[in-house]
């Protein structure tokens, strides 16, 4: 009996295994979600080393862990500031999207 794989091997494999499909707009629709999905594991990556670069060469973790009560407080301000912008963002960009879609 053959084991399943493991870990991040599992979903492209099980991908490529019925990657040729009968519909050639379900392909295309399956292509374009797997290079939305590298792009953004390339943009987390990106993230990833800009932080740390940010940091001094710290994970957001050890970062934080070093901060005193004040800096703490300073940074769930910016954090929920940061975060308000990013769901203002999305907002416009899912009406956008809607807007856009209505007028096809």
């Amino acid at each position: 009996m053959e084991r399943l794989p493991r870990g991040d091997d599992f979903i492209p494999r099980a991908v490529n295994s019925n990657y040729e499909s009968t519909n050639p707009e379900l392909n295309k629709e399956l292509n374009e979600a797997m290079d939305r999905l590298a792009n953004v594991k390339k943009e987390g990556q990106m993230l990833d080393e800009i932080l740390k670069r940010s940091f001094g060469g710290k994970t957001y973790k050890e970062y934080v862990h070093n901060l005193g009560y004040d800096e703490l407080m300073q940074l769930k301000v910016i954090t929920e500031e940061l975060k308000s912008i990013c769901d203002a963002a999305s907002r416009a960009s899912s009406s956008k999207g809607e807007h856009d879609a209505g007028s096809i």
